[in-house]
This record gives C-alpha cells, sequence and structure tokens, in this order.
C-alpha cells in the first residue's frame, strides 16, 4: 500500500488556530516576524503605522538603490526580482499607488543613472522596460488629483535622459513621459495635499 504524504500547512488552518490565540501571544508572534526581517518590519511599519509611510517609502528607495547601485551591476549581483519583490512588498504593505508610483520613479531614476555609469547592460535595460510597464499600469490607478506631480517628475527624468542613450531607452522614456503629461493636462483635479 501506498504511503501518502501528509498535506501541507495552509493558510485556513493557520487562521484557525489563530482565532483562538490569546491577545499576548498574537502580539508575540507578530513580534517575532518583526525581528525575522527588514523586509516584515517594513511590512509592518507600512501597515501598522500610516503616518510613517514617508518613512517607509524612503527605506524602500535605499534598498532599491542598494540593488542598482553601480558597485552591483558591475560584480553581477543585481537581479531585477530582488527589486520586484521590494517594490511588490511596499505595495502591499502600503495598499497606496500614488506612493508605489513614487517608489517606481526612483527606481527609474536610479537605474538611468547607474546605466549612464556602466553602459551596456542588458539586465539593467531589461529591468527598465518593466519597471516603465508597472509604472504605466501604476499611474492608471492614481485617483483623480495625484497625476500631475508625478507625470511632472517623469517629465523631468525624460529631460534628463532625452537622446542620451540607444536600445530606444532615451526615446521610450520621452514618449512615456509626454504620454503622462497628456493624461496629466486632461486630469482635471486639484492636486493633491502633499
Amino acid at each position: 500500500m501506498a504511503r501518502r504524504k501528509p498535506a501541507a500547512a495552509s493558510w485556513a488552518q493557520c487562521k484557525t488556530v489563530l482565532k483562538d490565540w490569546p491577545k499576548p501571544g498574537l502580539i508575540s508572534l507578530i513580534h517575532e516576524l518583526y525581528n525575522a526581517s527588514e523586509e516584515n518590519r517594513r511590512f509592518l511599519h507600512a501597515r501598522l503605522l500610516p503616518q510613517a509611510a514617508g518613512q517607509t517609502l524612503a527605506e524602500a528607495e535605499r534598498a532599491i538603490k542598494r540593488l542598482l547601485s553601480v558597485s552591483a551591476a558591475f560584480n553581477g549581483r543585481f537581479r531585477h526580482a530582488d527589486a520586484k519583490r521590494v517594490v511588490d512588498q511596499f505595495e502591499k504593505a502600503t495598499d497606496d499607488p500614488a506612493l508605489v508610483a513614487d517608489l517606481l520613479l526612483a527606481d527609474l531614476e536610479m537605474s538611468y543613472k547607474t546605466f549612464s555609469e556602466i553602459g551596456d547592460d542588458v539586465p539593467i535595460v531589461d529591468h527598465i522596460y518593466s519597471t516603465m510597464n508597472r509604472l504605466e499600469k501604476t499611474l492608471a490607478r492614481l485617483p483623480p488629483g495625484f497625476l500631475v506631480s508625478r507625470a511632472s517628475r517623469l517629465n523631468r527624468l525624460a529631460e534628463r535622459w532625452d537622446g542620451q542613450f540607444g536600445y530606444g531607452l532615451s526615446d521610450e522614456l520621452v514618449a512615456f513621459a509626454a504620454d503622462w503629461n497628456e493624461r496629466a493636462g486632461k486630469d482635471g483635479a486639484p492636486e493633491e495635499a502633499s
């Protein structure tokens, strides 16, 4: 008779157990998760301390900057998946498309700067196109009044790198910025409070 593998643990099973946990035990568990990794800390800060969202954005930007550093690219340590994971975790934690757009814009700024210093690097090029694609989807989700400042920042980035690169990187960025500046002009809502 063949032996059956035990069923894998699931969220449903964990949820059932957690329903009966006393509050101090639950807080202790969350504290252990908090101490387990920097990613967990950023997530909990963003989710539980919305007033700290700007600080959490700054932390995520620093993480992206480390991943996109010139030394990381030169030494073959840059991986798009790592940068994407930082953005994914930030997006889950904040659930705020405007802040995610800000992080993606910072990612693009750092990506173009690194590319300008290291030259021909296919992983960075692929990362830039992937980030632009995600930014496109994120900007489309912004509520009225939240697009103008992001489109303006995108336009400044495009002006900075216009005509600087092959691969269509400069042309794509300029066209992308022009499209979003046009959409921002049609937004019609007052800009959000800073």
